[in-house]
């Protein structure tokens, strides 16, 4: 096996963005004292403000579930391998207005992001390297330095009218995407996805907003062992673009 699997040249790295998901793992620790909810409509805390109202109906929408028999129903997500997942889901989720909000890439804290080094996650943190782009099942497409509260959520949880998010989220971003992110995403010209299944139809809705896009490629999967390795490789890129 290769030592790496993503083959792009130095000068590529800085014209590439790399698609990546959340994680299920998230830090308590709060950067800031405001409260997500009166954070949504401020373009410091939340790039794309374009998705601030569909984040404020989300926001709506769990926070006040009010029975366990609908939270049930709910969290669906992980629901085989951890049964009782939705109750700790229900109560996370309905503190969502008050919750503290940090910065996406000191949120997560899953087997990608802690093989990204501290200078790319300083560098990620401070939109000194900005060709990253976090797929939240709660947030959607996020930048590193957005910042997001304490929740759990996951793509295999539904929505309204019993729709899984999975199905949702590539539906809103072609819905909703406007001037900001279309902006952002026109810096690239090649797209490299590293997500898993129930991510791939966002990523893929995100590549055909791309209006410069020459290049698509997704990174090869290894089984339970590709999430790390997706890290390692990443943090390799990212290296080569801090001087």
């Amino acid at each position: 096996m290769a030592s790496s699997f993503i083959n792009l040249k130095p000068e590529q790295i800085a014209k590439t963005l790399f698609v990546i998901s959340c994680s299920a793992g998230k830090s308590l620790r709060d950067e800031e004292n405001e409260r997500w909810r009166d954070t949504i409509h401020q373009e410091r805390y939340s790039k794309f403000q374009e998705f601030a109202p569909l984040h404020e109906q989300i926001l709506k929408f769990y926070s006040t579930v009010e029975f366990d028999v609908v939270a049930q129903n709910l969290y669906r997500g992980f629901k085989y391998q951890h049964p009782l997942r939705w109750k700790k889901a229900w109560e996370v989720n309905r503190d969502l207005p008050l919750s503290g909000i940090s910065r996406a890439i000191h949120r997560y804290t899953g087997r990608l992001y802690e093989n990204l080094g501290p200078t790319i996650r300083q560098c990620l943190a401070e939109g000194t390297l900005t060709n990253i782009l976090i797929i939240s099942s709660l947030h959607g497409p996020t930048l590193p330095s957005d910042y997001l509260p304490y929740y759990d959520l996951t793509m295999g949880d539904f929505w309204r009218n019993k729709v899984k998010l999975k199905d949702k989220w590539p539906c809103w971003v072609r819905k909703l995407s406007g001037k900001r992110m279309r902006t952002f995403l026109s810096n690239f010209e090649e797209i490299h996805i590293m997500v898993g299944n129930e991510y791939k139809p966002t990523a893929m809705a995100i590549k055909e907003i791309m209006p410069n896009v020459k290049r698509w490629q997704e990174a090869q999967s290894f089984g339970s062992r590709s999430i790390s390795m997706w890290g390692r490789e990443l943090n390799r890129c990212l290296s080569m673009l801090i001087k």
